[in-house]
């Protein structure tokens, strides 16, 4: 298949930073080793130039490095530096050997804010920028929850970043709101509008889904052609 950006575009540093593990204790001092990756190769000579910085999401960096091709190709078109910070309790940025409710307490969105917030003000001494005050204008990318990381990024820090891109991150999409269908008919519209025969598989795809999560037999069928861990509630296929 067509190689990922692992292959095209490999770090040119994997490092790790002392990340705080409770940004909001007075007392404790405590940290971790957080995972970074970083590419260089586009990036202007006088380490001036723009810093395309991505929030990892839930899993190892390097999965979203190799699926994130289009912040490369902008790095290339700006003379950008791409890093990307892996987000605490993935990969190898695991701040406990053994994960229970005491340890994963730290496990939080505003925990993974302010490790990027304390990584971007030390860009400086960790990614080489030049020490002006205008160099290595940050923009921040994210998919899915990591952009939603970005877009509430912007908001909590903006003066640390320079703008954003959060892409398929609902941000305002919460149970009990109502909002699911809006964001439904969104998703369609933008099938509908590239190929209506795209939209209308993905339509038929999905009312079957809807009618084999109905019945028992239909929920083992759904277990059997998506090879589930183990059987299917009536609510799993009610919701599906």
């Amino acid at each position: 298949g067509q190689p990922g950006a692992l292959t095209l575009f490999p770090p040119t540093k994997v490092a790790y930073v002392d990340a705080t593990l409770d940004h909001f204790s007075f007392t404790s001092k405590q940290t971790f080793r957080q995972k970074y990756l970083v590419f260089d190769k586009f990036w202007t000579a006088d380490r001036s130039g723009p810093i395309l910085f991505y929030f990892g999401n839930e899993g190892a960096i390097e999965d979203f490095y190799n699926n994130s091709g289009a912040m490369f190709e902008l790095a290339t078109e700006f003379h950008a530096q791409v890093v990307m910070l892996e987000h605490r309790y993935y990969g190898e940025s695991v701040p406990f050997a053994s994960l229970n409710s005491s340890t994963l307490r730290f496990l939080t969105i505003e925990q993974a804010l302010a490790d990027a917030a304390l990584f971007l003000a030390q860009k400086t001494t960790l990614l080489g920028c030049s020490a002006s005050s205008r160099a290595c204008q940050v923009v921040v990318f994210g998919g899915s929850y990591g952009g939603m990381l970005t877009a509430w990024f912007r908001l909590k820090y903006p003066h640390l970043t320079a703008g954003g891109i959060a892409s398929s991150a609902p941000v305002d999409l919460y149970p009990g709101e109502h909002k699911a269908p809006a964001f439904y008919k969104a998703t369609m519209a933008t099938f509908q509008a590239h190929s209506g025969t795209c939209a209308r598989t993905l339509q038929s795809a999905l009312t079957r889904l809807a009618t084999l999560g109905r019945t028992a037999a239909g929920r083992r069928e759904l277990a059997r052609q998506f090879r589930t861990c183990g059987p299917l509630s009536e609510r799993t296929g009610t919701e599906a």
